[in-house]
């Protein structure tokens, strides 16, 4: 019989275990079986009742399964987490053992936990639930039921209790007295109009903001370390009792007194928004955070608050503050008071400061160098100096009395972009937001300052800049208020020395003026031309570099360390000089005319004349200058000619060493209309310069000798651009030099601080490379980025017109080589931008020069030689094919000598002509050909 029971007993068993539990719900089933913790032991993708019966924890959130009936079978499950599944009701009651349930974020409207005698921690927190009833749930030590729609609220029999959360119910009852274990209360955001915590001796936080409560009553205030109570009906509140506080906030009562001296261990106190009038804060040396905004106080002691980080003591009718024992304020927000000073000298990690809609005439930030946010909105400040602070990002500067706002000093980016506003300033005319970051945020909506005339921007934000104030009329957006770069950068400098003796570069030898270095990271280019001194300089971000000196020609050799690399952009300067040295004997002088004024009949015309050795020895010789005495009259030179002749002027010059540039000035009257021979408009007036080497022969002979045909105006435009050469040119010409002058005058009422002429070459008919600058009338700068030539006079001080007429103009000439491509009829247009200061740029006229013919050819005879060329009497010409005449042209391509000739070989006669360039064309038998001449 024994034997029958075992066998019976087993099989029993055995039915047991392999009983598969139904669940229909396919969801449901696939959480089950892929459950963490193993739910399926043996992997069968099934799960047996002795599975489900062994499981003790299941996690079902967010399943979105409407039937969980057959979870039946988990009848031994303790922990339950089944949130967020949109639930409207399920029995709990299958789940006798539970002890931990989390059912947040349901649409739960009712709960029955009537049979859960066991359950110590409950979340029913947002779902749909009216009422909550937990009576039979006496082992609960945390209960959450916030965030629903639960009128009433009675826990006072959960004995165990130790955290209730019940806010944002409306509930308008709540008991929770004689609780003696209840530790942590929030029940925010209700309509309770009284709570009663009796008997809860250990409590330690309470939050019971936003109701309606005219009194509190806590048993054991001392061990209270947090109490919330903003936004009640509370007249008065005595703190004192308090005394292990850390947190008190109970702003936006009916407050008229609130008393918190000895409160030793407070951190953080928020009183606003209530009628105090003052507040003894003595006692809270530990105090870090404070709001008492609108608490209608009219003063403030904050001498003992020396652990201080924030103040929020806006909107009241403070006269003063004084935060001299305040030294670890970092966030002050005194906004909308009655301040007339504000001394926050004694702050240095002073982070944010609002200080908007008060009096103050001054504000000093020099020793704030932490601060990242700035509001001054609404004072009578004049001045703001803002040097000291590389890190704000942020600041409101509207509604002062400002004349300038300087930006450029916050340099130091934090994350984010930055943000500037200035509206409502009705004196501000300039505003500088050359930082060097990349696109600041500048609130131009109701900008409302009509006197503001520039606002300077980085290079990288000049588009957006621009943009941006394209519809304030009368403001001008550019980059010249400084002549760096704006924000931190690092820069490359340097010397240019010519080691003429060839004993290696120091610091007596020579410097090379107006050398051209180039500068490129790989992709972007730029150019220099060292200064006076031979120095130069060029301004960088991180990166690799590659700066190395262009020469004109192959006369020197140059030695020294070309790369330069930085990490990052942090204000370095690496040195970098260059020795130059000859590279044989080279004789090479040059000379060019430069017209300082229009020709005007009747008027004096000042000519510039410029003679450079571009050679690598030392050069004496002379220089001569022709013109027609006839129409012309000298009036000065400016050094004194050691001969003179009709209409020549001739002068002697020694050691002129290599690079070295000397200057004649001439002045001339034009003759007048009414003077014999007359000068009209549109006159031709032709003058000749030339340079000779006393030691031998030029290397460039077309260097030698410079030609220049101006044409006579009426009246002019002072900023103008001209091209030397005038407005035609041969073909023989194109791939040559052409030679530009621009002028410039200030004719405000005022001196020009700065002046930049700034010129943009067309590069598919320059070439770029080849820019050399020539004169100027001051002392200059001359740097090229990419296709963009600038010509920086800084702190010229030009006179303004009205002051000094003949001290109100200025030039800079130069010269640059066209493509080689360009045909007969292609025209070759420049004009330039003038800036003086911050003004809107004056836009020259284009200098227009087009490329004509000498006559119309249909071969070219190449067989055609010239010689000698320079010629200074007769030019001897031959060819294979018989020659039929002579054609002699000047630099405007007019035919001014013809000689018929016959056989393979003849002759012209040049002694009659002035000094300078020709182009002689050869006719014959098979064709033409048309060559430059120099006549010496």
């Amino acid at each position: 019989m024994k034997q029958f029971y075992a066998v019976l007993l087993f099989f029993f068993i055995s039915i047991c275990q392999g009983q598969i539990v139904d669940i229909p719900n396919e969801n449901l089933k696939w959480n089950l079986l892929n459950h963490a913790p193993v739910i399926d032991l043996n992997y069968d993708g099934e799960i047996q009742l002795s599975e489900a019966q062994a499981a003790t924890t299941l996690k079902l959130s967010n399943n979105f399964v409407e039937d969980y009936t057959s979870l039946s079978a988990f009848s031994n499950v303790t922990w339950l987490e089944i949130y967020g599944s949109y639930l409207t009701g399920m029995d709990f009651s299958i789940f006798p053992m539970l002890s931990h349930l989390d059912c947040h974020d349901n649409d739960l409207t009712s709960l029955d936990l009537s049979a859960l005698a066991n359950l110590t921690w409950l979340d029913c927190s947002r779902n749909a639930l009216t009422s909550l009833d937990v009576s039979a749930n006496s082992q609960l030590l945390i209960l959450n039921c916030s965030t629903n729609a639960i009128d009433n609220l009675d826990v006072s029999m959960l004995f165990s209790l130790s955290t209730l959360k019940a806010y944002q119910n409306g509930m308008t009852t709540l008991i929770a007295n004689g609780l003696t274990h209840l530790e942590s209360v929030e029940c925010f955001e209700n309509d309770l109009s009284s709570l009663d915590l009796t008997g809860a001796q250990d409590l330690n936080y309470l939050d019971c903001g936003y109701n309606l409560l005219t009194s509190l009553t806590i048993q054991n205030p001392a061990s209270l370390s947090v109490l919330k109570c903003p936004h009640n009906q509370l007249n008065s509140f005595d703190a004192a009792p308090f005394t292990s506080l850390t947190l008190l906030s109970c702003p936006s009562n009916g407050l008229t007194s609130v008393n918190v001296l000895g409160l030793t261990n407070l951190q953080t106190l928020a009183i606003g928004g209530n009628n105090l009038g003052t507040v003894d804060l003595s006692t809270l040396s530990n105090l870090i955070y404070l709001n008492v905004y609108d608490a209608q106080l009219t003063s403030l002691d904050l001498s003992n608050l020396v652990n201080l980080q924030t103040l929020m003591c806006s909107v009241n009718p403070l006269g003063s503050l004084n935060f001299s024992n305040c030294t670890q304020l970092k966030d002050i927000n005194c906004f909308s008071n009655q301040l007339t000073q504000l001394d926050v000298s004694a702050l240095p990690l002073l982070e944010s400061l609002s200080c908007g809609d008060n009096q103050l005439i001054t504000l000093h930030l020099n020793n704030n160098p932490l601060l990242y946010s700035l509001n001054c909105w609404g004072n009578q400040l004049t001045s703001l100096d803002l040097s000291a602070n590389p890190y704000i990002r942020s600041a409101d500067c509207s509604a002062n009395l400002f004349e300038t706002l300087d930006f450029s000093y916050t340099t130091t980016a934090l994350g984010g972009s930055s943000s500037f506003k200035f509206s409502d300033n009705p004196n501000l005319e300039f505003v500088n937001l050359k930082n060097g970051l990349y696109s600041p945020f500048v609130n131009i909506a109701n900008l409302n300052c009509p006197n503001l005339a520039y606002v300077c921007a980085s290079e990288q934000n000049l588009g957006t800049l621009q943009s941006q104030f394209s519809a304030v009329p009368n403001v001008m957006v550019g980059t010249y208020c400084s002549f760096a770069p704006g924000g931190l950068y690092n820069t490359i400098q340097g010397t240019v020395h010519v080691d003429l003796a060839q004993d290696g570069c120091s610091e007596t030898d020579p410097v090379f003026a107006d050398l051209k270095l180039t500068i490129t990271d790989g992709t972007n280019n730029g150019a220099y031309f060292t200064n006076a001194d031979g120095t130069y300089t060029f301004n960088t971000g991180a990166g690799s570099f590659t700066v190395a000196p262009v020469l004109e020609n192959n006369y020197f050799t140059f030695s020294g360390d070309q790369t330069v690399v930085f990490p990052a952009a942090d204000s370095s300067t690496q040195n970098r000089n260059f020795c130059l040295s000859p590279n044989g004997i080279h004789y090479d002088p040059e000379i060019t005319i430069t017209p300082i004024d229009a020709a005007r009949p009747g008027f004096d015309a000042t000519y510039l004349i410029t003679y450079k050795n571009i050679g690598n020895q030392t050069m004496s010789g002379s220089v001569s200058f022709t013109y027609d005495d006839s129409v012309l009259d000298l009036v000065s030179a400016d050094i004194s000619p050691d001969s003179q002749s009709t209409g020549m002027l001739s002068w002697n010059y020694a050691n002129l060493a290599p690079f070295e540039s000397r200057d004649i000035y001439v002045k001339l009257n034009v003759n007048s209309p009414v003077e014999i021979p007359a000068v009209n408009n549109d006159d031709l007036l032709n003058f000749t310069a030339s340079i000779s080497v006393a030691a031998g022969d030029a290397e460039t002979p077309e260097n030698n000798v410079f030609q220049f045909p101006q044409t006579v105006v009426g009246s002019y435009d002072p900023n103008d651009k001209t091209c030397v050469e005038g407005s035609l040119i041969s073909q023989q010409m194109v791939g040559d030099y052409l030679h530009y002058v621009i002028r410039f005058q200030n004719s405000g009422t005022f001196y020009a601080q700065n002046v930049v002429v700034r010129d943009v070459i067309d590069a598919t008919k320059y070439d770029i490379s080849t820019l050399r600058p020539i004169a100027a009338s001051h002392t200059h700068e001359t740097r090229i980025t990419d296709n963009v030539v600038e010509f920086i006079f800084e702190n010229i001080m030009l006179p303004a017109e009205q002051d000094d007429e003949p001290g109100s103009h200025g030039f800079v000439s130069f010269k640059i080589k066209t493509k080689p491509n360009l045909v007969i009829g292609n025209s070759v247009s420049n004009s330039a931008d003038i800036f003086f200061d911050y003004n809107f740029p004056i836009v020259t006229e284009p200098a227009v020069t087009t490329v004509s013919n000498l006559g119309v050819s249909d071969h070219v005879d190449a067989s055609v030689s010239i010689f000698p060329n320079p010629v200074k009497n007769k030019v001897t010409v031959t060819a294979d094919s018989a020659i039929t005449s002579l054609e002699l042209y000047d630099v405007q391509g007019r035919l001014i000598g013809i000689s018929i000739a016959s056989g393979t070989e003849a002759q012209m006669d040049l002694s009659t002509q002035a000094q300078g360039v020709y182009f002689l064309k050869v006719k014959t038998d098979k064709g033409s050909s048309t060559q430059k001449i120099i006549r010496q």
